[in-house]
């Protein structure tokens, strides 16, 4: 896999949730988004 999926904070709707794409190959950040229980991983960034 030349990509990571990772969660957004961000609700699409109440069945989907918006994820970020980021390409190894490239460094390209995508956005799409995908049924909440898929499992994606999530950073915490603490203030």
């Amino acid at each position: 896999m030349n990509k990571g999926p990772w969660w957004s904070s961000s609700v699409y709707n109440t069945s989907n949730s918006w994820f970020r794409d980021l390409f190894y190959e490239n460094g390209i950040v995508g956005r799409n988004y995908n049924e909440k229980p898929n499992g994606f991983s999530v950073r915490f960034i603490k203030d």
